[in-house]
């Protein structure tokens, strides 16, 4: 968010002006010349959240899909590694598959009730990361990335669910019978 001119002198109004020029700022005191973090940083708002989410799946996706072999240099335990056609088009399709979700987070406006469902879905990959590590080692530690994002992504929705819009009338600001039609407010 952009600060206005009048929204930046509020922010600054300085206790004792200055006599020396400091660029834009000239004339608020030494100590309120530049913003500190906590006046710019703002709350992460539902919308980053989902956005973080796209960046992440689109990324970790297109690596899959662009890359697959490296996958399974990187990921999977040298004795369970098998490198064949099959296998380097499973891990594409699973890239594939991620950067479908990744597109859909991007352009698509999650409400309260999406993010409480997507949280929901990745609980099971924590399942798959303990079962594949520990149970049956096929994944090696470099797939404590997956458990990490994996966390992010929970994390994230949670955020999100939080702060977010409890039904689609209240993103785009419908009010009235219109309401009816949209169900979904948890």
């Amino acid at each position: 968010m952009e600060l206005t001119h009048k929204a930046a002198d509020r922010a600054f109004s300085p206790a004792a002006p200055s006599t020396r020029p400091c660029g834009r700022r000239a004339g608020r005191p030494a100590s309120t010349a530049w913003p500190t973090s906590s006046t710019w940083i703002e709350p992460m708002t539902p919308l980053t959240c989902q956005r973080i989410i796209a960046v992440m799946f689109l990324g970790m996706g297109g690596w899959c899909l662009v890359a697959p072999a490296s996958i399974n240099a990187l990921a999977i335990r040298p004795e369970a590694q098998v490198d064949s056609a099959t296998f380097r088009l499973m891990i594409g399709c699973f890239g594939a598959q991620a950067m479908l979700v990744g597109l859909l987070a991007a352009t698509a406006r999650f409400t309260r009730t999406t993010f409480l469902a997507f949280g929901l879905a990745m609980l099971p990959f924590f399942a798959f990361n303990y079962w594949f590590y520990v149970e049956q080692p096929i994944l090696n530690e470099l797939m404590a990335l997956d458990f990490i994002a994996n966390l992010a992504f929970v994390v994230l929705c949670v955020i999100g669910w939080r702060r977010g819009p409890a039904s689609p009338a209240e993103i785009f600001g419908i009010k009235g019978p219109w309401l009816v039609f949209f169900p979904l407010d948890i």
